[in-house]
């Protein structure tokens, strides 16, 4: 017999936004959080920050581990998505970067008609969700600088790199010598040049938002319901194109209804994907797979952005990385007892601890590709070969693409995976900063004093020198950086891409919203995990005055 349970509000998907909405919510009203997913806050691979490339490459009970369609501008490569399928989402196997975005990123969304949403307008919520600890090492709660951009009371921890390989350092150092800045704050009042990242951490171990806003305290609420392991099948509309509640996959047809409202929190692909299954979407698309049309909104599952990623790998002549070889045989054998005792050691690491922002034009107002240095000669996930013997890589990463994909449907079970096409190198331009941007980073690779740890340049090598040899290389070895965006872009109603309003509410439905990275109309210039936490906290208040 099919069961029906009744909330204030149901959230469908405990991610980086998700369980941010869970734990704001649930203070005042009656909440079911659901998740595809297993618990992961006690998942030792979850918690150990260097079990990232498990979690990335090859673990499946909590990775949804899609593919996207052959890519026609790569050689028709299809491009290895893994995406968070676990309470705190993406959040509990990301590479733990604390990046914003540029200040700009922000400042464009509310040029396009998105009130509310300025930097200035998202500086609050970064902050509220923040517990800055280089800051507090530092007494910097008397520093003006970190007082405007950093919050010290948040769930969240951030802190800087438990303890740094001597290569990141000397990366920073060879940054400094071909002309970027130093920036010790990726997060302040600068965000071009090279410098460290801070990672969403603490005791090195990962602060995932499972562990930051679903902690014992706010589960064990009365409020609050969360259930896992559960696959929603549907978004319950009625005839009021309001929605109403959820219908479960399970043998009953079982239902958990909203009195409120509905939230749709799993992602760019995910929540594109419900939607559609729910009959809202372009109408075409909805009749291909035999799915009744509630409301026609063409731009469900278009707009699809995503930070395409290429890897120059060095093979070193020391032995400082964190390769496996008999000359590092030992500092494997101590890292558990670095970690248990101190929080330090190469456990405490994902491997993206060198970070820089730069230009690869003048002409460009803020920094168009992004660098993460890995003291590893890792060149993309699920390269397990990578760990044996010793290098390191210096990582390009497009920051705002041209290129527009989309996310459709393989079928109306939801099932199946749906189908995912970033169009990758659609557009030409794409390709020319790639192109830049390989430049300087062999100029980075090749400077003192890091080129002094360099035996030679593997991948590409150095029969790879002219523009069309690097663009070969780019559409043969560029893959994602996991960070899939824009699938349901906030815009005004007259956007006929625009799915939901400043507010996140979605066009032409009550008691519907979409709090995750789909909403973003354009992808933000850094790691996106932070923005998806501050995104949750936005709507949250949202919510609750409109609740009032």
């Amino acid at each position: 017999m099919a069961t029906k349970k009744v909330f204030d509000y149901v959230i469908v998907g405990a991610g980086s936004s998700g369980a941010v909405l869970a734990n704001r919510l649930s203070k005042k009203f009656k909440v079911c959080l659901i998740e595809s997913g297993p618990d992961s806050r006690y998942n030792p691979f979850v918690q150990i920050p260097l079990a990232v490339g498990f979690l990335v490459s090859f673990n499946r009970f909590s990775n949804w581990c899609y593919n996207t369609t052959g890519q026609k501008n790569m050689g028709n490569r299809s491009i290895f998505w893994p995406r968070g399928k676990m309470l705190g989402g993406c959040s509990a196997m990301n590479g733990m970067v604390y990046q914003r975005g540029h200040a700009r990123d922000y400042d464009m969304w509310a040029e396009l008609g998105n009130k509310g949403w300025s930097f200035e307008d998202m500086l609050p919520y970064f902050k509220k969700l923040e517990c800055w600890e280089p800051g507090l090492e530092e007494n910097a709660r008397n520093d003006a600088e970190t007082e405007r951009y950093h919050g010290f009371e948040g769930p969240v921890r951030v802190s800087e790199v438990p303890s740094p390989n001597p290569l990141a350092k000397l990366f920073v150092k060879s940054g400094k010598n071909v002309g970027l800045s130093i920036t010790k704050d990726f997060n302040g009042r600068e965000q071009e040049g090279v410098g460290l990242n801070q990672w969403t951490a603490s005791g090195g171990l990962r602060c995932s938002t499972a562990k930051s806003y679903l902690s014992d305290d706010v589960r064990s609420r009365e409020n609050l319901t969360i259930m896992t392991n559960t696959t929603v099948k549907r978004v319950i509309i009625d005839n009021a194109k309001r929605a109403t509640g959820v219908e479960i996959v399970d043998s009953e047809g079982s239902t958990v209804c909203a009195s409120r409202e509905v939230i749709l929190s799993g992602g760019a692909v995910n929540t594109p994907q419900m939607l559609l299954l729910s009959g809202i979407g372009p109408g075409e698309e909805l009749a291909k797979h035999g799915i009744s049309k509630v409301v026609s909104l063409p731009g469900v599952g278009q707009n699809l952005q995503d930070h395409l990623n290429l890897a120059i790998t060095c093979r070193e002549s020391s032995s400082l990385s964190y390769g496996l070889s008999h000359k590092s045989l030992h500092r494997w054998l101590m890292a558990p007892f670095e970690l248990a005792t101190q929080g330090k050691g190469m456990l405490t690491s994902t491997f993206a601890e060198g970070g820089g922002f730069a230009r690869t034009n003048s002409n460009e107002d803020i920094p168009d590709i992004q660098f993460h240095f890995y003291p590893s000669k890792i060149k993309r996930q699920m390269d397990i070969k990578s760990i044996l013997g010793h290098g390191y890589s210096l990582q390009i990463c497009l920051l705002r693409p041209e290129s527009r994909g989309r996310v459709t449907l393989q079928s109306a079970d939801p099932k199946d995976a749906p189908r995912i096409d970033p169009n990758y190198l659609s557009d030409e331009k794409d390709m020319n900063v790639f192109v830049d941007g390989v430049k300087l980073a062999r100029r980075i690779l090749n400077a003192e004093p890091l080129v002094s740890h360099m035996a030679e340049e593997i991948s590409p090598g150095p029969s790879v020198q002219s523009d069309d040899e690097i663009r070969q290389f780019v559409r043969e070895n560029a893959t994602t950086i996991f960070h899939p965006t824009g699938t349901c872009k906030m815009g005004l109603r007259t956007d006929p891409w625009a799915v939901v309003d400043a507010d996140l509410r979605v066009h032409g439905v009550d008691g519907l919203r979409v709090v995750d990275c789909s909403i973003m109309p354009e992808i933000v210039g850094g790691n996106t995990n932070v923005p998806a936490i501050a995104i949750g906290e936005k709507a949250s208040d949202a919510i609750l005055r409109s609740a009032n």
